[in-house]
């Protein structure tokens, strides 16, 4: 009867200790499937584009910056991001205007030249088709940058026109110089929108991913709750077995004092 005691407190702390394992493991399971069930999906990256870097390329495409490029000083040309808001560019205006401050340039740096409208427009839609420029962003940046420094072009003619010759700002290679930047500015756009899509995507697989392991924690948490559940019963019928023991003892220990009696 003792030995048969000392197993059934064996086996008691056992499955005591497999019901407290089975709990946490439950409540630990179905926190993570919770907290998974509860996760959102990440939202696709808002696209960067061109108009928010129109300002700060604006301010890094001036004379003083061409001046400084011509004679390879090393700068830093990118400014800070800035959104630019206004109206629609009216694409023939845009060139026209930018041929007119070429063409007022020239007439006063380089004084006796009478420029031609016609081909200074020519030059500067060739030089947007050799960029390539894909849709009306894209196209505005180039042409609302342009119209900037070709207004300060403008402006400085006079002055131009007391330098030696050599001296004076040619106007074809400020064109290319603008079109390297504009260019440069399209390539870290493109990378940077590749490097949000890439991050994006990385989300996007870690996403699903947490949802898959969801659904396994939820089965782990109900496959550990059901054997609490049965650790439970099985101390409750050990402790019905116990009692229902205990009572046999005594009733037996009772009538063997009766028949003494």
């Amino acid at each position: 009867m003792r030995l048969e005691n000392i197993y059934l407190g064996i086996f008691k702390t056992v499955v005591l200790c497999m019901a407290a394992a089975a709990l946490i493991a439950a409540v630990v399971a179905g926190a993570v499937a919770v907290n998974g069930l509860l996760a959102s999906a990440p939202y696709p990256p808002a696209q960067i584009k061109p108009d928010e870097r129109s300002r700060a390329l604006q301010q890094a495409v001036t004379l003083d910056r061409f001046r400084l490029t011509e004679a390879r000083a090393s700068i830093p040309w990118w400014g800070e991001n800035a959104s630019h808001s206004g109206s629609e560019f009216a694409y023939t205006d845009a060139v026209q205007r930018i041929s007119s401050n070429l063409d007022d340039y020239v007439e006063s740096a380089f004084p006796p030249a009478v420029p031609v409208p016609e081909a200074t427009q020519w030059s500067v839609k060739h030089i947007m088709k050799d960029l390539e420029l894909a849709g009306d962003a894209e196209l505005r940046l180039y042409l609302g940058t342009l119209e900037s420094l070709s207004a300060q072009l403008a402006r400085i003619g006079p002055e131009q026109a007391l330098l030696p010759e050599e001296r004076r700002i040619d106007p074809h290679r400020v064109l290319a110089w603008h079109a390297d930047r504009v260019q440069r500015t399209l390539r870290d756009l493109d990378r940077e929108n590749a490097r949000l899509q890439q991050v994006y995507q990385q989300r996007l697989a870690d996403y699903a991913h947490q949802q898959s392991r969801t659904g396994n924690y939820a089965g782990i948490a109900a496959v550990a709750m059901a054997v609490f559940i049965f650790a439970i019963f099985l101390l409750v019928m050990v402790r019905i077995e116990r009692d229902l023991r205990t009572m046999a003892a005594a009733s037996l220990a009772t009538t063997k004092q009766l028949e003494r009696a």
